[in-house]
């Protein structure tokens, strides 16, 4: 199948989250759209259907980010402190999963391709734009051995002690009023001043 968006719209998409485009990037774009042409998904089109265990942040994961839209905020990734230029996709309809990581000679391959570049990351910057999946990139399908994370729904409670606004099912009840955690079990930060507005006046409305 062919993806609705091209490589280099998603390469632009990618190199705009950071002040250029690297080869880890291009790696992460790359192995974004094998892995949604591998499980049927057009991410343009089908966003919300593929889930994403990421086993190396940083630029790697900004590509795998502009091809698929699925990121740590909106549930869909989950990042995972491998070390690995890799990734398993899944197509939360059918189930099915690949993992995708980097060929273990893709960078020499790189070099050979374009000896005369003037350095090893110039020539995997280009190199790896041009290079055929199957010199780039290893992958396989997979079972996942672990449960696929519920994504919760929009949700919103006030809390009834400082008046803040709590999301995605994450407050918690005291005594049957619905609190936020920072103040049922003590925040990571202490007011040194009363919040500019009228918070308790409100809740006594």
């Amino acid at each position: 199948m062919e993806l609705s968006i091209s490589l280099q719209v998603h390469l632009a998409h990618s190199a705009f989250l950071h002040r250029r485009l690297c080869p880890r990037q291009v790696l992460g774009v790359r192995m974004a759209r094998l892995a949604c042409v591998q499980l049927g998904i057009d991410p343009a089109l089908q966003h919300k259907q593929i889930m994403v265990y990421m086993e190396n942040g940083h630029c790697v994961a900004d590509g795998v980010i502009a091809v698929t839209q699925a990121s740590p905020t909106n549930q869909r990734m989950q990042l995972l402190p491998y070390g690995k230029m890799a990734a398993t996709f899944v197509n939360l309809v059918t189930g099915r999963a690949v993992r995708v990581c980097e060929h273990p000679r893709c960078r020499e391959t790189a070099i050979a391709i374009l000896p005369d570049e003037p350095s090893a990351w110039a020539a995997h910057l280009k190199a790896y734009q041009i290079m055929p999946d199957e010199q780039l990139l290893s992958w396989q399908p997979v079972e996942l051995l672990t449960q696929l994370p519920e994504i919760q729904g929009k949700h919103a409670v006030v809390c009834m002690q400082c008046g803040d606004r709590v999301h995605e099912h994450c407050e918690v009840q005291v005594d049957g009023m619905p609190l936020c955690k920072a103040c049922a079990y003590g925040a990571y930060y202490r007011r040194i001043e009363p919040a500019h507005s009228n918070i308790q006046e409100s809740l006594m409305l």
